[in-house]
């Protein structure tokens, strides 16, 4: 394969190249630890301008873990029902924990856990070489550097989120089960340990975990199964722990999470669509680029037809629950990338048999060239709006932390999901939330309560119905989008208040 991508003639002088050449003459250079330097990169600067992709990120895993360090935290009903495992608020509270006290005037405290989540997520680039090398050179290096510039991967590297850190869980478990050449009960223990520590996270990744051993083991299960197992306890014990040490059953939660949302349907409640709703969410994110990765990864799972089957169930299961999230089926994107850029390789293998080095140049130029393109085409296209869509009211949240004069903020007719809660704010003021599902009044509520909030966030399409004594302090935004911080002069009341958000969510059991 090595010929597809020579630099020279037979005389060794370089060639003209195009474009598309040198980018082969390029990649070809390439090596694990500079595709994991570009990936870190990429992730970076993702860190630094990204707001969060989902309130769960928020007031599942975040807020729980500011309450636990400051005292400070919005309490929702996932919590107050028990469908949340600590294992992850936890960890996040370590580095939250370290920045806080390394720099504890600073926005280190939230910095550190997703720089460490940032780092972790590194584990798809590894994933994706180590699996590329049991081809050849060239399938590591255009799998790693297709992993490392993935718009997707970038994009949800940051976050603190269930679905990034059990995919890295997975994705180490998945190279060693279908390596079977070098199975040993130690590395069988280990691969069962990493898909139920992943599962203690996302227990939905189960309909993939149970494929992909069967899959990958083949004939060989009953020789694995009993290893497998004992590492699978092992992981368990992790999660057990954690729920232990905050006073909960062990994996209560996962039983009171499948009893609420998949008897119950709660979820769906919430939001709900057909068998094609994935396909709908990643049409306007991935639109015609949907076709040649589909095709690719087909390719690629011929290679690797456990790893196939190991996506392709894991996007069935979470098609077949109506309610659905895009991060959900990450592990079907990032097993289909990989596998995508596994069947380019071979593609321009295939293509290039008896033509001369050039074309086999222009070939893999042109499989770099499109997962740029497609990267670049995610990015910029269907997660244009992506990446800082909150960050008006983040902004104007942040702000108030260092603000003397506040001493009581009112979100006015503005979901409190699409806030940044405690965690942003980072100081004891009390919340408070007027909602129109609440009493139907939220204009005669806040002007009731005036004397507990002397700052209002709303979004300047409300502004005709903050009360007269509040003037505009501050805006971020633009269009109907715009939100805005009203102040009034003068202090706060202590005492209790029906509007404080914690009792309003219980009210509306949110």
């Amino acid at each position: 394969m090595s010929t597809l991508v020579d630099t020279g003639d037979a005389a060794g002088r370089p060639d003209r190249f195009s474009p598309a050449q040198q980018l082969a003459s390029a990649i070809s250079t390439a090596t694990l630890p500079r595709l994991l330097a570009l990936a870190l990169a990429l992730r970076l600067l993702a860190l630094a301008i990204v707001t969060p992709i989902h309130s769960d990120e928020v007031f599942s895993y975040l807020e729980p873990a500011h309450r636990l360090l400051f005292g400070q935290g919005v309490v929702t009903w996932e919590w107050r029902a028990g469908v949340r495992g600590w294992m992850l608020p936890l960890a996040a509270s370590g580095p939250m924990a370290l920045g806080a006290w390394l720099a504890p005037n600073s926005w280190l405290y939230l910095v550190l856990p997703k720089l460490a989540m940032t780092l972790v997520s590194l584990v798809t680039v590894v994933f994706a070489w180590r699996l590329g090398e049991r081809i050849s050179r060239l399938h590591a290096q255009i799998a790693g550097f297709a992993a490392a510039i993935w718009c997707e991967f970038i994009l949800y590297a940051p976050h603190v989120i269930s679905d990034t850190a059990a995919v890295a869980l997975m994705l180490p478990a998945i190279l060693i089960l279908t390596d079977r050449g070098a199975w040993t009960p130690r590395r069988l223990a280990l691969a069962g340990a990493l898909v139920s520590a992943a599962l203690s996270i996302r227990f939905q990744l189960a309909p993939a975990a149970a494929t992909l051993a069967v899959a990958a083991c083949g004939r060989r299960l009953r020789e694995a199964w009993a290893p497998m197992l004992a590492g699978a306890l092992a992981g368990l014990v992790p999660s057990a722990v954690c729920d232990v040490a905050m006073g909960a059953a062990p994996y209560a939660w996962v039983v009171e999470n499948v009893r609420i949302n998949f008897v119950e349907h709660r979820a769906a409640d919430w939001a709900a669509s057909g068998p094609l709703g994935y396909l709908a969410e990643a049409w306007p994110r991935l639109g015609f680029w949907i076709a040649p990765l589909v095709v690719l990864a087909a390719l690629g799972a011929r290679r690797f037809p456990a790893i196939g089957w190991t996506a392709a169930v894991n996007l069935a299961f979470h098609s077949a629950v109506a309610h659905k999230e895009y991060r959900y089926i990450l592990l079907s994107l990032v097993l289909a990338v990989a596998l995508a850029a596994i069947g380019a390789v071979d593609w321009a293998r295939t293509a290039t048999q008896g033509q001369d080095e050039a074309s086999g140049r222009r070939r893999v130029g042109l499989v770099v060239m499109t997962f740029i393109l497609a990267s670049l085409g995610c990015a910029v296209g269907g997660y244009r709006t992506e990446w800082t869509k909150w960050a008006p009211a983040l902004n104007l949240e942040a702000s108030l932390r260092t603000d003397p004069a506040l001493c009581g903020l009112a979100l006015y007719r503005y979901d409190f999901g699409y806030t940044g809660g405690y965690t942003w704010l980072h100081r004891a003021t009390p919340l408070y939330y007027f909602i129109d599902q609440d009493t139907g009044q939220p204009w005669t509520d806040v002007v009731a309560s005036q004397p507990v909030a002397n700052v209002i966030l709303a979004r300047t399409l409300f502004e005709s119905e903050i009360p007269r004594a509040y003037r505009p302090l501050r805006c971020e935004g633009a269009g109907a989008m715009r939100v805005c911080l009203y102040e009034r002069p003068g202090g706060c009341s202590k005492g209790p208040s029906p509007f404080a958000i914690q009792s309003v969510l219980r009210r509306l059991d949110q």
